[in-house]
């Protein structure tokens, strides 16, 4: 099964069919990481949808930017784009992204510059990339249908997430948890999507920036409206 994420950004889901009558019929019990469900309907209930109402909630979100309209770039490909036109536009769209978080430290130094951007790369997640000390950090965070993962941790709300990271964003990252890496140019785009596909998300493009008192072990972070 597919589901559009974003413009250009579909996720595979591998279902597992079994009872079923033909090889034309839909399995009567369909198996996702483990859980059961009796058709396809409920897949878009109880997955499908939790997970593209998670996507609108970042997308909507004032820390989210698409980097295309600032930069006058297109980062958006065709179904018939070349073999390395998904990589490319991703390290793209990684240079306007260090670009804008100089650009911001440059302005005020004592503001920590952060924002959300779409991985297309990755589809099903988007990564968090903030600056301290001119110094650019990239986390991953994933869409699943109960919530927010981020650094091995379930948000209900993305909200929550965002007000937990302000306390925690220079806390040492989880042994376990290594970052994916950002794609190369060499790398090849994941394979098309199939017809079936739900869900989706409408962009918005803002930022904002968290003050940090570096005079205290325990920092205060606040955002600027």
């Amino acid at each position: 099964m597919t589901w559009k994420v974003n413009d250009n950004c579909y996720q595979h889901i591998d279902v597992l069919e079994e009872k079923k009558l033909n090889s034309f019929s839909v399995g009567k019990r369909l198996i996702i990481d483990g859980e059961d469900f009796e058709d396809l309907d409920e897949i878009l209930a109880r997955l499908i949808s939790p997970m593209a109402n998670y996507v609108r909630e970042i997308m909507s979100h004032k820390n989210f930017n698409t980097f295309s309209s600032q930069y006058n770039t297109t980062l958006v490909e065709t179904q018939d784009s070349s073999v390395n036109n998904n990589a490319n536009t991703q390290v793209n769209k990684q240079e306007h992204i260090e670009q804008f978080l100089v650009e911001e430290r440059t302005k005020a130094p004592s503001k920590i510059p952060y924002v959300f951007t779409c991985c297309r790369h990755l589809p099903g997640k988007f990564m968090l990339s903030y600056m301290i000390k001119l110094k650019q950090r990239n986390e991953y965070i994933t869409i699943t249908h109960e919530g927010f993962k981020f650094r091995q941790k379930l948000f209900r709300t993305f909200n929550e997430l965002v007000a937990w990271f302000k306390i925690h964003f220079n806390d040492p990252l989880p042994v376990s948890m290594a970052p994916p890496p950002l794609p190369s140019s060499s790398q090849p785009p994941l394979p098309p999507p199939s017809p079936r596909r739900a869900g989706t998300g409408d962009l918005m493009s803002q930022m904002s920036s968290m003050s940090v008192d570096s005079s205290r072990k325990q920092q205060n972070i606040s955002f600027l409206l």
